[in-house]
């Protein structure tokens, strides 16, 4: 699955959804929820019980955990049967719950995730860094998942402007694979990690190499060299594990339409 957070305005401001793609379309998953809550199970409090399988927040979706996920194939399921017999799925009270993605404004899957860990995984990447400065890769690289703390709370959607701070004259581009953890865990080991992926995105990690390698001269950080307004860009989706070999992906980064990485 293809799951999404979008935002409706209003006049007091922008409201969160959570949608699903079907056929090139959103599905908006509550209202979709509250449909099919009504129609197949006979549920009086459609929207009660739509509400609490999918709530608006994408963090809370997940932590509905394998039963909200089966519910919403379920959905899928549903509105494909209805559409090919050319009859309109509606909510209860007569909303729409398919919207074609010009009608909406994407925004990062998880727009505030409650923490962002840049790893050190792609090995080739890391070799050729490294031997650039005529240092070997240590060995607790292939025996500790090392990482950067950054804030979640800088983080925007696929097609956002990148605000450059102007502190910095080395901004550059860092295409990453994104991981989303689903589920609550501690020292998770490695034959049990897959169970704990929700699922996958496109990450384009911003940097301010010039203040970054600066930083880190007292050996820690990096801190404003990666953590300012508009750095840390995700989606336009999380793509569920099922839906992807996630050890055979081409991944490819454009700034302003040129392509600048293609692996």
């Amino acid at each position: 699955m293809r799951l999404y957070t979008y935002g409706v305005p209003t006049p007091i401001g922008t409201f969160e959804r959570i949608g699903v793609e079907l056929d090139k379309k959103l599905v908006d998953l509550q209202l979709a929820g509250a449909a099919y809550a009504r129609t197949v199970e006979g549920e009086d409090d459609a929207y009660g019980y739509a509400s609490f399988m999918f709530p608006t927040s994408m963090v809370r979706y997940l932590e509905r955990g394998p039963q909200a996920r089966k519910l919403t194939a379920n959905i899928l399921t549903y509105i494909r049967e209805q559409t090919a017999r050319n009859r309109e799925v509606r909510a209860p009270d007569g909303e729409r719950v398919i919207f074609e993605f010009s009608e909406v404004k994407l925004m990062a899957p998880v727009p505030r995730p409650n923490l962002v860990r840049d790893c050190m995984v792609f090995l080739e990447h890391f070799r050729e860094n490294w031997a650039r400065r005529g240092i070997e890769i240590p060995d607790v690289f292939y025996r500790r998942p090392c990482w950067a703390t950054q804030s979640g709370a800088v983080v925007v959607a696929t097609g956002d402007p990148i605000i450059i701070p102007r502190y910095t004259k080395q901004l550059d581009f860092e295409l990453e694979l994104g991981l989303y953890i689903g589920r609550k865990g501690i020292n998770i080991t490695e034959t049990d990690a897959d169970s704990y992926i929700a699922g996958f995105t496109v990450f384009n990690d911003v940097s301010a190499r010039d203040v970054q390698m600066d930083e880190q001269q007292m050996r820690m950080g990096p801190s404003k060299g990666k953590n300012f307004e508009h750095s840390s860009i995700m989606g336009p989706c999380l793509v569920t594990p099922d839906e992807l070999d996630y050890n055979n992906l081409r991944m490819i980064a454009r700034v302003n339409g040129e392509v600048v990485a293609d692996d």
